[in-house]
C-alpha cells in the first residue's frame, strides 16, 4: 500500500486531534491502550533489549492477549539504563510508515548524551502539536520557524525539528549574533531555551526580534517571573512547551496558560486515585510512536504536579499544575528528607533588580544564592535577600553571592539550572 504524503498525514492527524482533545477519559484510555499494545508487540519482536530480557512478559497473558492492567509491572526504564543499552534498544526492523528514522541526541545535562532513533511519525506529530499550540494561543499564522540548535562537541546538531525551511540559531554563539540571525531571516515563531531568551533581553537590542509573533520556550523550566519579564520586554507572545528530547512534547500551554498533556502521542503516568495538586510526581512516559527506539515506562528525571481543576477547553486532556524540575533540583536535609526549594524570583526581584539567579546546595546545612544584578547592592539589601531566602527555604545556613554571570555548563546551549544540589552530583 502506498504511503501517504507527509502533509496529508499531518493534516489527518491534526483533524483527529481536533476531536480527541475533547474525548471522555475512557475513550482516550481505550485509544492509548491500543497504541501501547502495538508498540509492545513490536518491541517484544524486534527490539533486543525487550525481546531477550522478557521485560514485557507481564502485560501478555498465556493466550498472548495484551493486559493493560499489569502495565505497572513493567520495570521503569531510567536514563542510565537506556544509555547502558543504547544499541540493544534500537529496533532491528521498523514499520514502513515510521520511516525514515532520524538521529537525535539529548543535550547531556545529566552526563553522557543519549542517542535517539526518532521515527518520521514522531517528527510529524511534534509539528502538528506545535500547530495546535499556535491555534490555542492565537499566535498564527506560522511563517518561518527559528529553532535553537545545539552543536555538540563532535560537531553534530541536535535540533530534531529542523528542516530546510527552519532558521537555525546555534545555541553556543553570543546572544548578539543569535539576534542578528533573527533580524536577518525574520522568522515568525521561535523555539528557544528560556535562558537564551533572557540573554537576548540583556542585550537591550530587542528591535532585532520584531518579526517574532511567538516564542515557545522548551528544554528548561520557564519560571513565572521570567515569563513576566519576557512579556514586559518583548512584543512576542511567550508560550511554554514542556518537552524532552527522548519523548517529544509532553505538555503544551493551552488557551488558559496551563500545560495540557499530549495524550495523543504518549502515555504520561499518573498515580491512581484523586489528584493531589501539591504532590510532586516523577515523570514516567511512553511515547507511542517511538518504534525506532522504544522507551517503555521511561523516567525522564523530571517531577511535575498534576492539576485537579476542570478545563473549559480541550476538556479531554489532563493538565499539569507545574513542572518542578530534575531530581538533582531536590535539596536534601541532614535527616535525609528531600524538599523542593520554593524560591520565588519575583519576591527577590522586589528587593533587588535581577538579571539571573541560581540557588545551590553545597552541603547538608549550607546553601548559596548566586544573583546577577546591574546594581552594587548595599549590605542592607543583601541582608533583605538573605532574610527572604531563609523564609522560602528554611532550615539552612544561607549566604548571598553577587556574580557577573551564572553558567555551570551542564548542557550545551543551556546556561544553568535555577536550583541545583551538589550532594548527589
Amino acid at each position: 500500500m502506498q504511503q501517504l504524503p507527509i502533509n496529508e498525514i499531518a493534516r489527518q492527524f491534526a483533524a483527529a486531534m481536533e476531536k480527541s482533545q475533547n474525548l471522555p477519559p475512557p475513550d482516550i484510555e481505550r485509544r492509548q491502550t491500543m497504541l501501547l499494545e502495538k508498540l509492545c508487540r513490536h518491541a517484544r519482536m524486534h527490539v533486543p533489549f525487550y525481546r531477550d530480557s522478557g521485560r514485557l512478559d507481564a502485560v501478555f497473558r498465556k493466550d498472548d492477549a495484551f493486559d493493560r492492567t499489569r502495565w505497572s509491572e513493567i520495570p521503569v526504564l531510567t536514563r542510565a539504563e537506556a544509555q547502558d543499552n543504547e544499541k540493544a534498544l534500537q529496533a532491528e526492523k521498523v514499520p514502513p510508515e515510521m520511516l525514515p528514522l532520524m538521529d537525535d541526541r539529548t543535550s547531556g545535562s545529566t552526563g553522557t548524551p543519549l542517542r535517539i532513533k526518532r521515527t518520521s511519525m514522531q517528527v510529524i506529530y511534534s509539528q502538528v502539536l506545535l500547530q495546535r499550540s499556535i491555534k490555542w494561543n492565537n499566535c498564527g499564522p506560522l511563517g518561518r520557524l527559528a529553532i535553537t540548535d545545539v552543536v555538540t562537541q563532535d560537531g553534530e546538531h541536535s535540533a530534531s525539528e529542523s528542516s530546510e525551511q527552519a532558521v537555525i540559531v546555534p545555541a553556543h554563539i553570543p546572544a548578539s549574533e543569535q539576534m542578528d540571525i533573527i533580524a536577518r531571516e525574520k522568522p515568525s515563531h521561535a523555539i528557544v531555551f528560556p535562558n537564551l531568551v533572557e540573554s537576548w533581553i540583556d542585550t537591550g537590542d530587542l528591535e532585532k526580534l520584531s518579526s517574532l509573533r511567538a516564542i515557545f520556550t522548551t528544554g528548561e523550566i520557564l519560571r513565572p517571573e521570567i515569563k513576566t519579564l519576557l512579556g514586559r520586554s518583548l512584543k512576542a507572545l511567550v508560550v511554554n512547551l514542556y518537552s524532552a528530547t527522548e519523548t517529544g512534547p509532553i505538555a503544551i500551554a493551552g488557551p488558559d496558560g496551563r500545560l495540557r498533556v499530549s495524550e495523543e502521542i504518549m502515555l504520561l503516568e499518573q498515580p491512581p486515585g484523586p489528584i493531589d495538586p501539591s504532590k510532586p510526581i516523577a515523570v514516567t512516559a511512553t511515547p507511542f510512536y517511538s518504534y525506532g527506539m522504544p522507551l517503555l515506562r521511561y523516567a525522564t528525571g523530571d517531577y511535575v504536579r498534576f492539576s485537579a481543576r476542570r478545563a473549559r477547553e480541550a476538556t479531554g486532556l489532563r493538565r499539569l499544575e507545574a513542572v518542578l524540575g530534575r531530581e538533582r533540583s531536590l535539596f536534601r536535609r541532614r535527616d535525609g528528607t528531600r524538599i523542593w526549594p520554593a524560591v520565588h524570583g519575583d519576591v527577590l526581584g522586589e528587593i533587588i533588580p535581577l538579571r539571573g539567579w541560581q540557588l545551590i546546595q553545597e552541603t547538608s546545612d549550607d546553601i548559596v544564592l548566586k544573583i546577577v544584578t546591574p546594581i552594587d547592592p548595599s549590605p542592607d539589601v543583601i541582608r533583605q535577600c538573605r532574610d527572604a531566602l531563609e523564609k522560602m527555604v528554611p532550615g539552612f545556613n544561607t549566604r548571598i553571592e553577587v556574580v557577573d554571570r551564572i553558567a555551570d555548563d551542564r548542557a550545551a546551549g543551556k546556561r544553568f539550572e535555577s536550583c541545583l544540589s551538589l550532594l548527589d552530583s
